[in-house]
């Protein structure tokens, strides 16, 4: 849901927000809007305080009080990032993808490499059929946030869905050397290898349905996936 995706932005250190972030997580969003309003009057100035009020409201589906709470944020701080990516995201949940637009420029005008942001506009992208446009920003967000998994997930999600499983394979294979205890790594890995063999025997069945002969013994082929998927030696390492 959306309440489950709201960037609550960095350095939550406060007892409080640690409070309210505990009640948002147990579904207790009256409790945590209560815990955010008190928190709101003794940290009039801090934007975290309406950030987690929005977060409540989110919670609550009350999506004009979240809204309103997060450009309160935005004016106590206007730089405060985390709510006007909030912002952003529940315009997209709204349909209002021009105003999320904006709202995602807004923070890259200010933090370029921000990922959330990056990751925003790559999903607008997406969703306006501009594949390139979006791979230029997936690819941008895994530049600047070189230790985030996300950007190199959606990566491989990209190009396997474009039929470019040797490049997936390529950026799950760095994905998983930079996080080798990953789950997600390793699973990205793993279909990004599977699908590259399964190309090749699919390759040879249409080449041998058309009756032609296959220019290669389907035994070299498969070697060759496997060298490209993983590497100069076989069979892989497995410890």
């Amino acid at each position: 849901e959306l309440q489950s995706a709201v960037h609550l932005g960095p350095g939550l250190v406060q007892a409080d927000a640690l409070l309210i972030l505990t009640q948002i997580h147990k579904g207790d969003y009256d409790g945590a809007l209560t815990s955010a309003r008190a928190f709101a009057k003794k940290h009039p100035k801090d934007p975290l305080a309406y950030n987690l009020e929005g977060a409540a409201y989110l919670g609550k589906k009350d999506f004009s009080e979240a809204r309103a709470a997060f450009k309160k944020a935005l004016e106590a701080n206007p730089k405060f990032h985390a709510a006007r990516i909030n912002l952003a995201r529940l315009d997209v949940f709204q349909g209002k993808l021009e105003d999320a637009e904006r709202e995602y420029g807004d923070v890259l005008t200010n933090a370029p490499g921000n990922l959330n942001a990056l990751l925003g506009m790559a999903e607008l992208a997406g969703r306006r059929g501009d594949e390139q446009k979006q791979l230029k920003l997936l690819r941008k967000a895994q530049d600047s946030n070189p230790a985030a998994t996300q950007p190199a997930l959606l990566l491989v999600d990209h190009y396997l869905k474009a039929g470019d499983a040797l490049k997936a394979v390529d950026v799950a294979r760095t994905l998983q050397t930079a996080h080798p205890k990953s789950p997600l790594a390793l699973r990205a890995l793993g279909l990004s290898r599977s699908r590259v063999v399964a190309d090749v025997l699919s390759e040879s069945a249409l080449i041998v349905g058309s009756g032609g002969a296959l220019s290669l013994p389907l035994g070299l082929l498969l070697s060759c996936a496997i060298m490209a998927v993983y590497g100069a030696t076989w069979p892989p390492n497995m410890v």
